[in-house]
């Protein structure tokens, strides 16, 4: 019964560590070391329970049961080995192939052998015990390079520690199974879940760094990228757009200026200013992000880039941006008349200078803010 508890632990500490990667896996983009710790414990408890004399009382179909056991004992090397690669970041990715390799052409022959009755399931268990003792040659070698490198940071500490008590575990117990051809008891099932544990909680607390890492990286890049004051792309936003976009035959490009934003500035301060700015950017963004990017590329001046191929009649668009001034000078939130004038262009296939375009569209809206002043 102790080794049967200590297996269903196992099992449920890998359930969880899978549950967990899956759930903070969605919206982030991380490693598969927990993923691979996971699967390792689900297999190794599966693995381990159907040894015990408890699964033999409660489980009824023993040869199924069996075949289970020895399924799961044969994948055990591929997933260990890919979470150790993870964990410990090995470069090396020729020998871990090989191990992999190994092991899926172990399973082929070994179910090929029981099939035809040449060698059963259990007869051929020492070729497994072999991968596994090459596999754990193979890491103390990595390790002991690491060691020798100078690379003993926290998840090395940590590795060393808990597979120091995983390698002497595993002796005792393959030497132990060779003497007794029996299940040798709780001893290694409890090294295995410290193992798991230890490396869960060090796994864990390195994703969780890296996510906070990854956050801070793209708010910093949305910081770059971004007005701080209407949320819209920013001058740097449209430069790099600018210089790496190869191709933008078909584009069109509307620039946008504010009218008595000065006028507001001088006779009510900048915060009422910036007030204006604010609701008129959210009028020019709300009725032309959903066909391009929209930026804010000087104080009172915008811009929005729609790509080719986005049909769209943009009178329409303009006659509602009018409706929605319309609709913002009737409540009186800015003390002044609001006003955006607007202009566009389109690039055609003789057009190789970006600012060229919006030079045209900046003289269309010069005309749309004459007249404007005019009526």
């Amino acid at each position: 019964m102790p080794a049967f508890l200590v297996s269903m632990m196992v099992i449920l500490v890998g359930l969880y560590i899978s549950i967990y990667w899956i759930v903070i896996r969605c919206g982030s983009r991380i490693d598969g070391t927990l993923l691979y710790l996971g699967i390792f414990s689900i297999l190794l408890g599966t693995w381990s329970a159907n040894e015990t004399d408890v699964a033999t009382l409660l489980l009824t179909n023993r040869q199924g049961c069996s075949y289970l056991a020895f399924a799961t004992l044969m994948l055990l090397p591929m997933s260990f080995i890919l979470f150790v690669k993870s964990f410990l970041e090995i470069r090396d990715d020729r020998f871990c192939r090989i191990i992999c390799n190994a092991n899926l052409a172990l399973i082929v022959l070994t179910h090929i052998l029981n099939a035809t009755e040449i060698y059963e399931f259990r007869r051929s268990l020492w070729m497994t015990h072999a991968l596994i003792i090459l596999m754990i040659l193979y890491l103390l070698v990595v390790i002991c390079s690491k060691i020798a490198r100078r690379q003993l940071d926290q998840r090395l500490k940590a590795c060393v520690g808990a597979l120091l008590l995983v390698f002497f575990a595993t002796i005792v117990d393959v030497s132990g199974y060779y003497k007794t051809s029996n299940d040798v008891g709780v001893f290694g099932r409890i090294s295995f879940l410290i193992f798991i544990v230890v490396l869960g909680i060090e796994s864990a607390r390195q994703t969780v760094a890296r996510l906070k890492k990854g956050r801070r990286v793209e708010e910093l890049e949305q910081f770059a990228l971004n007005d701080s004051m209407t949320g819209m792309y920013n001058r740097n936003a449209y430069d790099y757009f600018v210089k790496n976009e190869k191709d933008f035959e078909g584009y069109v490009i509307v620039t946008f200026d504010l009218n008595n934003l000065k006028q507001c500035n001088d006779q009510y301060g900048h915060r009422v200013g910036d007030e204006y700015i604010i609701n008129a950017a959210h009028i020019i963004e709300d009725n032309f992000e959903r066909y391009g990017k929209c930026y804010r590329i000087g104080g009172d001046e915008f811009c929005c880039i729609i790509p080719k191929g986005r049909y769209f009649k943009i009178e329409r668009v303009m006659h509602k941006i009018d409706q929605d001034v319309e609709i913002l000078n009737h409540k009186n939130i800015i003390p002044v008349p609001v006003g955006i004038a607007y202009g566009y262009a389109v690039f055609t296939a003789d057009d190789t200078d970006p600012e060229k375009v919006r030079e045209r569209a900046d003289e269309d809206m010069y005309r749309n803010k004459k007249a404007m002043k005019q009526s």
